[in-house]
């Protein structure tokens, strides 16, 4: 069994963890993996919540969505990591394994939403709103699953010019060879980059919860979540010692990040303007609908009016006509007594 030594010298806390729970028939159970179903559940039930019971979507259809999305986006981010770390693996069991970590985020991310995507074209359920709500669970899970991170001693960053940095820990050095994990016996000062992730993305949640009461349109929510942790990531992502690479040596979730942030931002200020725009109309359109039907009952009034006169003429003429007849009538009693 691995431990790791890890401690937070501002608050003169060190604790020694073990990274396996436990053992069961044989095989053991990570602390990495049982915090990543944690977040995962945490993350479905808030899901669940808000797409059932305030969105109103199909509750056996949110069921289904989980059903897929949740196994695929891991076998995503395993898949991504896989990619950009070839040289580390010696057989298949090894490449499947990710009860000691080795997943990407953003793999997750992209193969979830194209499985939402998938299943929402074929039910035809509204796409974004589902997507809005995943967002936030996402987040959830990611604030939750960081601190597997932590129980496995990895995701820190550099360790030069960090010994009057408050937030600073040590913990025990790291290096791979040869596509080999070594666990060296050199404890090192860095970065916790794993803690600043998992706070980034809690108070990105509370952002976003708070957003959430004043969305204006579908799409706008899963675009606050990717910029906003595009933005974090692609900034600490700089300070880490174990990023994976792309093509060209660099790191490839700097780019990611900042990249989704750029063109999410630009997406979500297009969509906030269409937004507006589309309640300008409207408003408008309300307005317009208030002055005919202003206007309509004028005319109505007038008619009505007019109607009124006429049946008081109507009812004069027919007064005149019986003083006529009764002034008639009298006149002619008179010339029979005569």
């Amino acid at each position: 069994m691995t431990t790791n030594t890890i401690g937070f010298p501002l608050m003169g806390f060190e604790i020694t963890v073990n990274e396996t729970a436990f053992t069961i028939f044989g095989l053991s159970v990570q602390w990495y993996g049982i915090i990543l179903t944690v977040g995962i559940i945490c993350g479905f039930i808030y899901f669940y919540r808000r797409t059932v019971k305030i969105d109103k979507i199909p509750e056996n259809d949110i069921l289904n969505i989980a059903l897929f999305t949740i196994p695929i986006a891991i076998i995503g981010a395993r898949f991504v990591y896989v990619i950009t770390t070839l040289g580390n693996y010696d057989s298949f069991w090894d490449v499947i394994n990710i009860r000691k970590g080795g997943i990407a985020v953003y793999g997750s991310i992209i193969f979830g939403i194209l499985t939402m995507f998938v299943y929402c074209r074929i039910k035809k359920l509204p796409f974004l709103r589902i997507l809005d709500a995943a967002a936030p669970a996402e987040m959830i899970g990611q604030i939750i699953g960081r601190w597997g991170n932590f129980m496995n001693g990895e995701a820190y960053g550099y360790s030069s010019n960090v010994e009057n940095w408050p937030f600073r820990m040590t913990i025990v050095e790291k290096t791979y060879k040869d596509g080999v994990l070594t666990h060296t016996s050199n404890m090192i000062t860095a970065h916790p980059t794993f803690l600043y992730e998992s706070l980034w993305n809690l108070l990105g949640f509370i952002l976003i919860s708070i957003a959430y009461k004043h969305k204006k349109k579908d799409g706008q929510i899963v675009l606050q979540y990717l910029a906003w942790y595009g933005l974090g990531r692609g900034l600490i992502e700089f300070l880490r010692t174990d990023s994976l690479r792309g093509l060209f040596g660099e790191k490839l979730f700097v780019v990611i990040g900042l990249g989704s942030f750029v063109i999410c931002s630009t997406l979500l200020v297009l969509l906030l303007k269409k937004a507006k725009k589309e309640e300008n109309e409207l408003k408008n359109y309300a307005k317009l609908y208030s002055a005919e039907e202003a206007e309509n009952n004028t005319d109505n009034t007038g008619s009505d009016s007019n109607e009124d006169q006429t049946i008081e003429d109507v009812k004069e003429d027919g007064s005149d006509n019986d003083q006529d007849v009764s002034d008639g009538g009298t006149d002619n009693g008179e010339c029979d007594d005569n």
